[in-house]
Formats: C-alpha cells, sequence, structure tokens
C-alpha cells in the first residue's frame, strides 16, 4: 500500500519474464553476431605499422594477448577519444568496439586507404611514382580527395616508402616475383635471361614469348641502344625491334651494364637460346644497326656471317656530328655554308649505289674546302 491506495503489480508470463531478464544477454548476441559480418581492413601507416578501418573508424595497433588484438581509436589523442576495437589475432573478424566520442568520417578513412594503395602501387607498379599518384588521387570524389591532404606530402611519403636504390650491380641481386612477368592478368614470362649478380659485367634480358616468336618470323631487325632510359647503374638500354605493317614493334629489351664485344655477344645469345628452347629458331638475313664496331662484330659471331649488316643513317649523321664537334668545326660548320654543305655531302655517301660509293669518295676527296680539320674529318669518314 502507497500513499492510501494499492500498488497492484502485473503478473507476467513466464516467457515474457524470461524475455526481459534475457534482453541484454540477446542483444550481446546480435552485436557480436552484427561484428562478425563487419567489413574490415588492415592498411600501414606511413611508418609502416598496422592499422584498422571499420565501421567508418581508424583504429591504430595498441596490445595483443593470447586470443586477440586491442585497437584504440586513431583520434585518441587528438580528440581524446576513448573508443577501441578488439580483432582475433588472425585478423578475419572483429570482437567487439567500445564507443566513440566522434562521429565516423568515411572520406578519413577512405583518404587512408588510397594513401595506402599508391604506396603499394609504388614498391611494385613499373610506372613513375608522380604518375601513379596522380592517377590515384584523381578517381576519388572531391571530400576525399581533400581529406588525403597536400600532394606534396604525399608524394613525400612515397619517396620514403621506396626501397633504397642499389649502389652496386653486386647489390641488386637476382630478379624475382612480380618483375619476371609481363603483369597481370595473364602474367606471361617476361625475364628470360640474368647473368646474376657475381659476374662481371650485368645482363638482363627481356621479352615474352609472343615477341620472341614474332622476332624469329622476321627476317629484318633493328638493333639500337639508348643511354638516356637507362637506369642507374647500366649504362645502357638495349632493344630489338622487328617490322609490323607499316611500322615496327619492340621485341626484345636488355640492360647492359658495359659495351663491348663479349656483352653484346651474351645478351645475342641467351635471346638465341630462348628462340630455340622454344621453337622458334631465330636467323633473321639483315639487322640493322648503329656504327658500332663491338655489335657489328658480335652479330657476326651469334648469328653468323651471312646476317647482312645495315647502318643506320641517324647514327651516321651523330656519327659526323660528333667527329664535327671533337675537331673543332663546330664554329666552322655553323658559320661557313660550304662547310655544312660539303659534311651533308660526307652524310650522302649513304644514299649513292654501292658501286658509285669509291667515286663519291674520290669526288669529295678532290673538293674538301680549304679549312684546317676538314681533312681529318674525311680520313675518319
Amino acid at each position: 500500500e502507497k500513499s492510501g491506495r494499492k500498488v497492484r503489480y502485473r503478473r507476467f508470463s513466464p516467457v515474457y519474464q524470461w524475455c526481459l531478464e534475457k534482453t541484454g544477454y540477446i542483444l550481446g548476441v546480435i552485436r557480436k553476431i552484427n561484428l562478425s559480418t563487419t567489413p574490415m581492413e588492415i592498411i600501414k601507416n606511413n611508418k609502416g605499422s598496422s592499422k584498422l578501418c571499420a565501421e567508418g573508424y581508424l583504429y591504430t595497433k595498441k596490445s595483443s594477448n593470447s586470443t586477440r588484438i586491442r585497437w584504440e581509436c586513431s583520434r585518441r589523442k587528438a580528440l581524446s577519444c576513448k573508443g577501441c576495437a578488439h580483432t582475433d589475432l588472425e585478423l578475419k573478424q572483429l570482437l567487439s568496439v567500445t564507443e566513440h566520442s566522434h562521429d565516423t568520417d568515411p572520406n578519413k578513412v577512405k583518404a587512408a586507404k588510397v594513401k595506402n594503395t599508391i604506396k603499394a602501387c609504388v614498391l611494385i607498379n613499373r610506372g613513375r611514382p608522380p604518375n601513379i599518384v596522380a592517377d590515384a588521387i584523381c578517381e576519388q570524389l572531391l571530400e576525399v580527395r581533400c581529406a588525403i591532404g597536400r600532394l606534396d606530402s604525399v608524394k613525400l611519403n612515397v619517396r620514403r616508402a621506396m626501397p633504397r636504390d642499389p649502389t652496386s650491380l653486386r647489390e641488386l641481386e637476382h630478379i624475382s616475383d612480380d618483375w619476371t612477368t609481363a603483369g597481370a592478368p595473364e602474367n606471361h614470362e617476361f625475364l628470360i635471361y640474368d647473368n646474376g649478380p657475381e659476374s662481371r659485367d650485368r645482363v638482363i634480358v627481356f621479352a615474352t614469348d609472343q615477341g620472341l616468336k614474332h622476332l624469329s618470323r622476321s627476317t629484318t631487325w633493328f638493333i639500337d641502344g639508348t643511354f638516356a632510359a637507362a637506369p642507374r647503374l647500366f649504362q645502357q638500354l638495349y632493344v630489338i625491334r622487328a617490322p609490323l605493317g607499316p611500322s615496327a614493334v619492340t621485341c626484345v629489351y636488355a640492360f647492359l651494364s658495359a659495351k663491348s664485344q663479349t656483352i653484346y655477344e651474351e645478351f645475342l645469345q641467351a635471346i638465341c637460346d630462348k628462340g630455340d628452347n622454344l621453337g622458334f629458331n631465330p636467323d633473321p638475313s639483315t639487322v640493322m644497326t648503329g656504327f658500332e664496331r663491338a655489335m657489328i662484330n658480335a652479330k657476326t659471331t651469334i648469328l653468323g656471317p651471312h646476317v647482312s649488316t645495315r647502318g643506320c643513317f641517324y647514327h651516321l649523321t651523330l656519327s659526323t656530328w660528333r667527329k664535327v664537334q671533337s675537331l673543332g668545326l663546330t664554329a666552322a660548320y655553323r658559320n661557313n655554308d660550304r662547310v655544312k654543305h660539303f659534311c651533308g655531302m660526307l652524310d650522302g655517301l649513304a644514299f649513292l649505289p654501292i658501286d658509285e660509293v669509291t667515286n663519291g669518295m674520290y669526288y669529295l676527296l678532290e673538293n674538301i674546302p680549304d679549312v684546317n680539320g676538314l681533312e681529318d674529318l674525311v680520313d675518319y669518314f
């Protein structure tokens, strides 16, 4: 009795009473079921430590025991947030979550994932880091790009994440994993030869089976080397191209650490051996190359004396111009039209019929302008 009135207590059915008593337990079970199906992702931060992404929050690894890992909200210090989460040791399931003192920030979580993806791509991708960064960020919404932060900061973190370049060929170990294939999705074999870090001169050759097949079917090869595109520790990037319709395609790439007949022979032999193993039997009739005697001799030794050599006119003009410079004729070439025309006629010998080249040379010998150094240029030619 209360205040002169009787208080009546309503009796509940046993089932209802049990449900009331077990409400907390049931809600806990439901929560665990929801957590077990909640998507989560582990990424790396700038220092290489693990971060947990779950339910719109970022967590930093705090501690672990024999059964679980404890994660704290990544904004714990900035916002005094006491939110935390627990996962199993295998990082496959979210076990529990403590409420946060701030709302979720999916854009910040997405930005962290984008940064993590950029660093992963830089480590395994064949593209340039600035291009990878630009491609990854341009795909995102404006809100995510704002959350990513300044582009300079992202690029700085990428440079820090990149592995240190080897300082010597001995430090450049055998190539393995993704760099031996042409990439996804087929992952065709791409590395066909590597004489290893113990070799005095390093030779690394890349080609696909399809490229070698096309090269073997071609009777004409275009061989050229470039210095500007070669990575550090290598003197040049050598390529072999073969005609395809009105143009030509590159079938073989090679990094060479030196310029010598021996290293060129090893390079060509690696191509022939791989082609023979595949049943292609490469045997060109004509090779067009520069005027480097070491490559011409290597071609004859490996491919055979029956393979004719044709020089590249562009390389001929480069050789002539380098000789003009070394002889101190640059000013005369630029200021004296007769000298410039005479140098052009030297290169023009390449367009004469073979049986007329000797007569053309005699003509030039009889008409050398009276300028010091031109006779030495003719002797060189």
